[in-house]
């Protein structure tokens, strides 16, 4: 006997021990059964089993860990069961597994890093379940993976940046977890990827928009209040990010701003040196309060140039509204040095 197949039947009771008789048996299939109890150890006996199917009975307890010794095994199937515990790290021996499902059970604890070791594997799904803790990295170590579902377990942790050297993922599932951090841009490289689902988790960043992302839509995405984007994934936009050239207009607005502010100065200097003297004196305290004003100090004080504090806007530049900590009031004109005359307008002005 080399193959059984009894599936989608109403069997009831445990596993016979005397199975162990049946040495040739390479491929087994009892699924959609009620068979019950603990899987039995007599599998190991077995001289070549290939496929073990033992899905949707009521197998309770956990998977056995001398499973990890049967190395000619290459589809694993055992969801839907009753199974609890934790998963073996043995199973990480079984090197030419291309097939590995203990989806909807009650296995807990952290998923071992032996699943890295999978390198022939094409689907892992270990979904519904309650896994915690953090994604093991190595994971991303399996670039021959099509499937790989996580959904409804209780991981935490960022998405593993190593994500992105699956190049073969056609079906990503990570929903309803306790993941947080940003997602990982090394995603884009996943050009294959045709399903993403990275719904309600604790997410933040924004999203990346290249390679499968162009065609993932808001419902991928749902209930992570901290991520940002496009506005057709129904989120808020993105603040501008920081880069090196905006880094560059930064420095050059700070400096346009304190050139500026001491054009002003002197201005005032200038005018009360042609008035009389006695006018002179009765000013000079204006004068004295005049002092250099940090651009900290002037981002701080308009919150960021925050659009609340906009008082108007030119061809080359904004007006925002700003109070000092000692409670000053001022208005500063930040110009936008990357318009063609700009700088003749700064002059003008």
């Amino acid at each position: 006997m080399t193959k059984i197949s009894l599936f989608n039947n109403e069997l009831s009771g445990h596993i016979p021990n005397t199975l162990q008789g049946m040495l040739n048996l390479q491929e087994s299939y009892l699924q959609n059964n009620r068979i019950e109890g603990i899987i039995p150890d007599v599998i190991r006996s077995f001289k070549n089993p290939g496929t073990l199917d033992l899905s949707r009975n009521k197998f309770s307890r956990s998977v056995p860990p001398c499973l990890g010794n049967v190395t000619s095994l290459r589809k694993l199937y055992l969801a839907h069961n009753r199974m609890n515990s934790r998963l073996p790290a043995s199973l990480g021996n079984l090197q030419d597994l291309i097939k590995l499902d203990v989806s909807s059970n009650l296995l807990s604890g952290h998923i071992p890093q032996e699943r890295g070791n999978l390198k022939a594997a094409i689907l892992i799904d270990l979904s519904r379940n309650y896994f915690s803790s953090k994604i093991p990295s190595t994971l991303g170590g399996l670039d021959k993976l099509i499937k790989l579902s996580l959904a409804h377990n209780r991981l935490e942790g960022p998405i593993p940046k190593s994500f992105g050297k699956m190049l073969s993922l056609e079906f990503l599932d990570l929903c309803y977890n306790c993941l947080s951090g940003e997602i990982p841009e090394l995603l884009e490289a996943l050009v294959y990827l045709k399903y993403i689902n990275i719904s309600f988790n604790k997410l933040s960043g924004e999203i990346p928009s290249g390679g499968p992302f162009a065609y993932v839509t808001s419902q991928s995405v749902l209930s992570n209040d901290g991520l940002c984007g496009d506005c057709r994934f129904n989120v808020k936009p993105c603040l501008t990010k920081l880069t090196e050239k905006s880094r560059r207009k930064s420095v050059l607005t700070s400096i346009y701003i304190l050139l500026g502010i001491a054009l002003v100065c002197g201005y005032v200097v200038l005018r009360l040196r042609k008035t009389k003297k006695n006018a002179s004196q009765a000013n000079v305290s204006l004068v004295k309060g005049h002092v250099r004003i940090s651009y900290y100090e002037l981002e701080q004080a308009t919150n960021g140039f925050d659009e609340s504090n906009l008082l108007g806007n030119g061809s080359f530049s904004m007006v925002y509204k700003g109070i000092l900590k000692d409670g000053t009031l001022f208005a500063a004109n930040l110009f936008n040095v990357h318009l063609e005359g700009a700088f003749k307008s700064f002059e003008t002005e």
